[in-house]
């Protein structure tokens, strides 16, 4: 949900595109030829995202793409509940001849606080002063997000470090302050990444899919469409180079 979700590293190149509007996405991602793994950060709904609260079906974007767009292997919306509506999501895939499209059936929210390790202290120590800024701090530990440097690797750094959260639920209000959970009943019906349900479609069942992700206080699922035969693009014209392995991007908008 937030402009501010923060994306860690995982030992391959990648790169951060801003967009500023909708037009701006569409043009960024023209700049490409191939893309490995396109990865949305931004806020989006059932079917759609958004740039700077401005929301658009994926169809629109589609549509802008079908012609000059990037041929990208995978699409993950790392936002709100875009993969939700599944003929919008494959009509985008077929757009950008994607064979795997990722995302939650959820509201996805991030939070983070900031710790000042003792540069001389341990990890012990670090966990000390977690469970007293964190009241259920064993039990937030569950919700951080994957990639980032974990405590024993914190204690001792100098300054302040920051440590993000990510929660899904079917509620965007389910976490709103990290200082204010008390109690394990707060999180009740909030997931962790670890904890989603993995449901995979073919292309073809997306209709049938969206039925049986818009069921109220049903499970949060991690669902994957696979396209097993996508389209091949056309022909590019000269000036659009593949990504290369230090330009593939991740597109989020201006915080």
């Amino acid at each position: 949900m937030s402009p501010r979700s923060p994306r860690f590293c995982t030992g391959r190149a990648s790169s951060i595109r801003v967009v500023k509007s909708q037009d701006d996405l569409v043009h960024v991602l023209q700049e490409y030829a191939s893309i490995r793994k396109l990865v949305f950060m931004l806020e989006g709904s059932e079917g759609q995202i958004a740039v700077n609260h401005h929301y658009r079906a994926l169809s629109w974007h589609a549509d802008a793409l079908q012609k000059s767009g990037p041929t990208v292997q995978e699409i993950v919306f790392d936002n709100c509940n875009v993969i939700k509506m599944g003929s919008e999501v494959v009509t985008f895939m077929k757009a950008l001849h994607a064979s795997r499209a990722t995302g939650a059936s959820s509201f996805h929210i991030w939070s983070r606080i900031g710790v000042t390790p003792n540069t001389k202290g341990t990890a012990a120590e670090l966990e000390a002063a977690l469970r007293k800024a964190l009241p259920l701090w064993d039990s937030l530990r569950d919700y951080l997000v994957p990639g980032q440097p974990d405590v024993q690797q914190l204690s001792g750094r100098p300054g302040t470090q920051t440590l993000y959260f990510e929660f899904f639920s079917r509620d965007p209000l389910a976490v709103a302050r990290l200082e204010a959970i008390r109690s394990v009943s707060q999180l009740h019906g909030v997931s962790s990444r670890a904890k989603l349900i993995r449901k995979t479609y073919d292309v073809s069942a997306a209709n049938s899919a969206e039925a049986e992700l818009d069921v109220p206080g049903g499970p949060i699922y991690l669902v994957t469409y696979v396209d097993p035969a996508p389209s091949q693009p056309a022909a590019r014209s000269p000036g659009h180079a593949p990504a290369s392995a230090a330009n593939r991007p991740t597109a989020h908008p201006r915080p």
